[in-house]
């Protein structure tokens, strides 16, 4: 788990201070209704964390980041995915208490609905978009999974330790911290599995939600895979979770569907330009130490302050080189593609540069082409996800199998990225000629329009 040195660690206390309230508010347990899992069950400790600031901040960030610019639907936020998150947690615990384990998890299910809720709170605006800024920060200096790693740090902090201190349930943020980033004891592997782990209560909620507000939804027999849910022991000596045979069939089926949404919605082009001009921006916000909302991010935690609404919201950036690509993205005038690089497997070594050096490139086409360099936006591949669904455990005949092994999830997922996926350069459309003519200058054949 990432560790902080005492000036970083004092930043974030602050930064979380900033979001809870001194005491609790007094709530009560409730039902919320939701549009994938009908009526939610929080109960009252829930209730009163929800009604932070710190959790209420998860309203005004979209799941999808710039989604919605070409899904309409898909407006949702985190802060509902959390609640699916929550219910999903819950149904997966009670699935497999019925089998396996009943006394550690009617101990430790207060703890995971609590991570389940506060899984997200280290996202910035627009969701993973914003996880590029995080780790080229000082704080998070290329660390992978940064936005979890953040929600685990905020669960830790002095702050809100205290203010779970005051709710009046036996919570343990240090093993909720662990359960976030999958971290836990070898002996309690599973339970941290059902946050975070091949096939666990936030993917099957993303999913579902994704697919629905995207238009493309999917009937997935959750039911089926939470009554088979089993745990096994590793040759490394840790509980794993695994679902036994019945439950392949929508086991494969949410890998199937996760396939597809990463290559039809999460990669597509227009939010991944959209992306590209978002990180411009808060690049320039952090080298120009802009004021947003009339004060300038003095810390990396700072960041956590911030929501779409509030970046998009005018007069919120009111000058320098970020505001101007800020009202671009408020208006949606968005950056069209000059050119593409090659994705071919071939050419794996450009891939690997562009992937580590993009805003050096960037930057040195934008000098060729005469431009500053904000106004030129380089997009690498995304980072290969299509079959990370291939570690997904079934049991048959008392061992684990990969899913991985039954269907070529990987290599799949491989060739699609060849087929499908290109770094993408793009400027202003006035420009775009100019730009494709120093990109070629810069990566030759490379350049494939």
């Amino acid at each position: 788990m990432l560790k902080l040195n005492a000036r970083q660690n004092a930043q974030l206390e602050e930064a979380v201070a900033r979001l809870l309230p001194r005491r609790p508010v007094r709530a009560k347990a409730t039902r919320i209704q939701d549009s994938i899992w009908g009526s939610i069950e929080v109960h009252r400790h829930e209730v009163a964390l929800l009604n932070t600031p710190l959790l209420q901040r998860l309203r005004r960030i979209k799941q999808l980041g710039s989604a919605h610019l070409v899904f309409p639907g898909a407006t949702h936020t985190r802060f509902e995915h959390s609640l699916g998150v929550l219910e999903q947690t819950d149904r997966m615990c009670r699935g497999l208490r019925q089998n396996k384990h009943r006394a550690a998890i009617d101990r430790q299910l207060p703890n995971l609905r609590v991570a389940a809720l506060c899984h997200d709170l280290g996202h910035g605006p627009f969701s993973h978009y914003a996880e590029t800024i995080f780790e080229s920060l000082a704080s998070f200096r290329q660390v992978k999974g940064a936005a979890e790693q953040i929600s685990a740090l905020i669960v830790r902090s002095r702050p809100f330790i205290d203010f779970c201190a005051q709710l009046g349930a036996d919570i343990d943020p240090q093993f909720v911290a662990r359960a976030i980033t999958g971290e836990l004891p070898a002996s309690q592997r599973y339970l941290g599995e059902i946050i975070h782990g091949p096939f666990d209560a936030d993917k099957i909620d993303y999913l579902m939600r994704d697919g629905l507000y995207c238009g493309m939804p999917i009937q997935l027999d959750t039911s089926q895979i939470y009554r088979s849910l089993t745990t096994f022991r590793d040759r490394a000596g840790r509980q794993r979770l695994a679902g036994t045979q019945r439950a392949a069939a929508a086991l494969i089926q949410l890998a199937r569907h996760r396939q597809h949404m990463f290559a039809v919605v999460y990669h597509h082009k227009v939010s991944r330009i959209f992306k590209a001009m978002l990180l411009n921006a808060m690049r320039c916000i952090q080298e120009d130490r802009t004021e947003v909302n009339g004060a300038p991010l003095r810390t990396d935690f700072a960041f956590l302050e911030l929501d779409d609404e509030m970046l998009l919201t005018p007069g919120v950036v009111a000058k320098g080189r970020a505001a101007d690509l800020l009202l671009r993205l408020r208006e949606r005038d968005l950056f069209k593609q000059a050119v593409e690089f090659s994705g071919n497997a071939s050419f794996a070594k450009v891939r690997q540069s562009i992937s580590r050096d993009s805003q050096r490139i960037s930057d040195e086409i934008a000098t060729h082409a005469g431009l500053a360099p904000q106004w030129v936006a380089l997009d690498p591949i995304p980072p290969i996800k299509y079959w990370e669904a291939h570690r997904m455990l079934i049991m048959k005949d008392g061992r684990p199998i990969e899913l991985g092994s039954i269907l070529d999830i990987k290599q799949e997922g491989d060739r699609l990225q060849d087929f499908m996926e290109r770094d993408l350069l793009c400027c202003p459309a006035q420009h775009s000629k100019k730009v494709a003519r120093a990109a070629r200058k810069t990566l030759g054949r490379y350049v494939l329009g």
